[in-house]
């Protein structure tokens, strides 16, 4: 790519999926002015960096609200500025006809439905970061491309990170961001994606690096997930309440009467009264201890192993951070049982 507002930029690599947590500075790219256009890390609000947002939806109205409230210069792009002139202006954003907004800044929030994509001009976005924060309906077809792959192929000579999606413009507008949302971030771009990393930090998200653009529909599928942090607790509550239960029938209810007939003596259905009290009261029981028992067991696992690596900084097998991760989850499903069984 020739120099521009962007500059060069080399192709992302990482695949994976790592939290960035550190606090380095990311390097300035200059345009072609030789200006700095982009945010950095160590950077005061009072540089009044300018970020172009497209649409002035909920979501576009809270980015907004939320990137004037850190010290940027907002101008939100528009056919019809005078139609939202008051919205924007009563919130510290400015709005400019799409032409001339886009030219203002290098970095070009897309904040619009997917649908109309259609609209958005490749030769007006060319040699510019644009970030796309749209979701997938629920009726969209998993088998098509993710939006943001639809989109960077519409505008080949742009880069397109994805991100933001996962915010609640709710959250947004109440100022409920300081360190409490994670943003996943993915692009083919590293110089692209480090500056939104960089950005989203600078506003008091917690940046989560998702590498190249082939996980955006990792990050789109997120805002269609219901509570999927339980999963894994769930399915192992479940499963050892099962196997509890069927235990507790088989000791208390079945192999007596099991031991009756091999007696030749008739079916005891008087045992089976205790089935709803204690049956269940001992399945909620052993359940709930066997849930609190796999709320430690990987820590100490983890522990082991990084003494065996001589590292913590290697990361865990898949199956053992997906346990980590649920440790919470199963501590809360395991005090709820332990209420029942009191």
């Amino acid at each position: 790519m020739a120099n521009g507002d962007i500059g060069r930029r080399k192709g992302a690599s990482n695949n994976g999926y790592s939290h960035d947590s550190e606090k380095d500075e990311i390097s300035r790219v200059p345009n072609g002015n030789g200006n700095a256009s982009h945010l950095t890390s160590n950077e005061t609000a009072s540089t009044k960096k300018t970020v172009v947002i497209i649409g002035s939806g909920d979501l576009g109205m809270a980015l907004t609200m939320c990137f004037v409230r850190s010290g940027y210069r907002v101008v939100v792009a528009s056919r019809n500025p005078n139609k939202n002139r008051k919205r924007i202006t009563d919130i510290g954003g400015e709005i400019d006809f799409f032409e001339r907004a886009v030219q203002q800044s290098s970095i070009i929030i897309v904040a619009i439905p997917y649908e109309a994509f259609d609209t958005l001009s490749a030769s007006e976005l060319r040699r510019k970061i644009v970030v796309d924060v749209s979701n997938r309906p629920f009726d969209y077809d998993p088998k098509k491309k993710p939006l943001a792959i639809r989109l960077q192929k519409q505008l080949p000579e742009s880069s397109v990170v994805k991100a933001f999606n996962t915010l609640s413009a709710y959250c947004l507008q109440k100022g409920l961001t300081q360190g409490s949302s994670e943003v996943p971030i993915c692009s083919n771009d590293e110089e692209a994606k480090s500056e939104i990393i960089n950005i989203a930090r600078t506003v008091g998200f917690t940046p989560v690096d998702y590498g190249s653009l082939s996980n955006a529909r990792a990050i789109e599928d997120i805002p269609l997930e219901f509570f999927s942090e339980w999963r894994v607790a769930m399915v192992l509550g479940i499963c050892v309440w099962v196997f509890a239960f069927l235990y507790m029938l088989f000791k208390r209810q079945l192999c007596p009467n099991f031991e009756h007939l091999s007696n030749d003596e008739p079916w005891d259905w008087s045992v089976f009264e205790s089935l709803p009290l204690s049956t269940f009261h001992h399945t909620d029981g052993i359940t709930s201890i066997t849930l609190l028992a796999a709320c430690y067991f990987p820590g100490v696992l983890a522990a082991y192993l990084q003494l065996k690596r001589g590292t913590k900084y290697s990361r865990f097998p898949k199956w053992l951070d997906m346990w980590l991760k649920a440790r919470k989850t199963m501590g809360v499903l395991a005090l709820l049982l332990a209420l029942t069984h009191f």
